[in-house]
C-alpha cells in the first residue's frame, strides 16, 4: 500500500512542477547544444576533410582505420579531451541539479503559507549551491558500493566460464551473456536507488554527516528491499513506457517535409522533458517513502 500510495503521489508531485522540468529540458539542451557545436565543428574542420569516403567503403579494414587514427591523432584528442570535458562538467551539474529537485520536494512538503510563497527559482538554487558538496562526496564513497558491484562481476566470471565450458557451449554463452547483463543491470540500478536515498535523507534531516546518511542510506533500502525495488522499478517502467511510445511516434513520421521535420524535433524535445518529468517522479516518490517509513519506525519505537 506503502509503495502504491508513494507512486500516485510521486506523479503528483512530479507532474504539478512544469517550471523545474522545462529548467531540466534546458539545461539538458545547453549541455546538448554545446557538445554538438564544438565536437561536430571541431570534426569538420579538423578531420572530415581528411576522410577518403571511397577508401573506407573499399577497404574497411584495421590498417585503414588505424591509418586514419595516425593521420588524424591530433583532432581525435581534442575531441576526445573536450568530450571528457563535458561529461565531467554534466557530472558535477548533476549535483547541483540534485540539490535543487530535492529542496524544492522539500519545501512543498512544509505546512503553512510560509513554504508557499517561496519562489521556485530561488528555492532550487538555494537547494543547488547548499547541497552541493554533501553530494559530492556522497559520490566519492559510492566508490565502495562500485567497488562491490566490481567484485561481483569477478566472482561471475569464473562461474559463467564453468557452465559454457571455457566459451565452447556457444548457447550456454548467450544465455550466460545475458544473465550477466540482468545482474549488471540490477546492481547499477540498486546503486542508483541507495544514492537516491542517501541525497534524501541528506535534504530532510539536513544532515552535514554524509557518512552517516551513506550508511542509513543502504540501511533503509535493504530493510524495506520488496518495497524500494518495488517503487523503483514502477517508476523505471513508467519512464520507459512514454519514452518507447514517443521513439515509436517519431519513427512514424517521415522527415521529408518541413513540417515533419518540425514535428519530429518537437517529439523529440518531448522526449527529453519526459526523461526530466522522469527524474522528478523517481525523487517525488522515493522521498514519499523514505518519508513514510521514517515515521512508522518511530511509531514503533
Amino acid at each position: 500500500m506503502k509503495v502504491f500510495k508513494s507512486y500516485i503521489i510521486g506523479i503528483k508531485e512530479a507532474t504539478k512542477r512544469p517550471k523545474m522540468i522545462l529548467l531540466l529540458w534546458a539545461i539538458n539542451f545547453l549541455f546538448a547544444s554545446v557538445i554538438y557545436f564544438l565536437i561536430s565543428g571541431l570534426f569538420n574542420s579538423a578531420v572530415a576533410p581528411h576522410i577518403d569516403v571511397d577508401q573506407l567503403m573499399k577497404e574497411l579494414d584495421f590498417s585503414v582505420i588505424l591509418d586514419f587514427i595516425l593521420a588524424n591523432g591530433g583532432a581525435l584528442s581534442t575531441i576526445i579531451s573536450i568530450g571528457l570535458i563535458l561529461i565531467f562538467m554534466y557530472f558535477l551539474a548533476s549535483h547541483l541539479i540534485y540539490g535543487g529537485i530535492l529542496n524544492t520536494f522539500r519545501s512543498g512538503r512544509k505546512s503553512g503559507e510560509a513554504g508557499k510563497k517561496l519562489r521556485f527559482m530561488a528555492v532550487f538554487w538555494e537547494g543547488a549551491g547548499k547541497f552541493f558538496f554533501r553530494f559530492l562526496i556522497l559520490s566519492v564513497l559510492s566508490i565502495l558500493l562500485w567497488l562491490g558491484f566490481l567484485f561481483i562481476n569477478l566472482i561471475l566470471k569464473p562461474i559463467g566460464s564453468l557452465l559454457t565450458n571455457s566459451g565452447a557451449n556457444e548457447q550456454m554463452l548467450v544465455y550466460v551473456f545475458i544473465g550477466r547483463v540482468i545482474v549488471a543491470l540490477f546492481f547499477i540500478f540498486l546503486i542508483k536507488m541507495i544514492l537516491d536515498y542517501a541525497r534524501i535523507q541528506i535534504v530532510l534531516e539536513d544532515n552535514r554527516n554524509v557518512l552517516f546518511s551513506f550508511f542509513q542510506a543502504i540501511g533503509f533500502v535493504f530493510r524495506r528491499l520488496g518495497k524500494t525495488l518495488a517503487l523503483f522499478y514502477l517508476i523505471l517502467f513508467t519512464g520507459a513506457l512514454f519514452f518507447v511510445i514517443l521513439l515509436f511516434l517519431k519513427s512514424l513520421i517521415a522527415a521529408t517535409t518541413l513540417g515533419a521535420v518540425i514535428i519530429a524535433f518537437i517529439i523529440g524535445q518531448v522526449i527529453i522533458m519526459i526523461r526530466g518529468w522522469t527524474s522528478l517522479f523517481f525523487q517525488s516518490g522515493q522521498m514519499e517513502l523514505y518519508s513514510a517509513g521514517i515515521k512508522s519506525q518511530v511509531n514503533e519505537e
